[in-house]
């Protein structure tokens, strides 16, 4: 009897385990890495990874803090689709990732999702998924919104319902500038 009841205790724990793992694991969770590339990882680590940029920004300099924009795009079956990478740091030499974004047409590739939302997801997944954004900024043109996930270091830009871009970021709420 004793050994009955130690075999049903020991399974309702491994169900319990399995059921509660499995949920942990499909909340969102704070990102800090898209593609192989991590928030505060080096230029240079972008460089290894991905070549040279289709084109980038020159560098800008604002309270002696400098700032650059690499593109990486390609043209997919469905359109263009590119990977931009925002970097900032002391001076031209030592420019970390701060931002990592994605746009375009790319396929729903599960490392280009983040928490489950990709290019094309609807805004009612998104809310559903990660529940109310930190802050919504709507364009000027009020044709499209981006709405902010601190807590997540996400940013989504919603245009017709969509999701037409989003970064990955070093934290903070996003805003347009109108």
């Amino acid at each position: 009897m004793r050994l009955l009841i130690s075999i049903i205790s020991l399974a309702v724990l491994a169900v319990g385990f399995y059921f509660g793992h499995k949920a942990y694991e499909e909340m969102p969770k704070k990102i800090l890495t898209l593609g192989g590339i991590f928030i505060g990882d080096p230029e240079a680590n972008v460089l290894v990874s991905y070549g040279k940029p289709s084109s980038e920004s020159e560098t800008e300099v604002r309270e002696k803090v400098f700032y650059k924009t690499a593109f990486y795009t390609e043209y997919l079956a469905l359109g263009p689709a590119a990977r931009i990478f925002k970097y900032k740091g002391k001076d031209e030499n030592s420019l970390l990732v701060e931002q990592i974004c994605i746009s375009g047409y790319w396929p729903h590739y599960k490392q280009w999702n983040v928490n489950g939302i990709g290019i094309g997801s609807s805004l009612k997944s998104l809310l559903d998924r990660l529940g109310e954004p930190t802050s919504i900024d709507i364009r000027s043109d009020k044709l499209a919104a981006m709405y902010s996930y601190s807590q997540y270091n996400l940013f989504f830009e919603i245009e017709e319902g969509s999701v037409a871009y989003y970064c990955v970021t070093d934290g903070g709420n996003y805003v347009y500038t109108n």
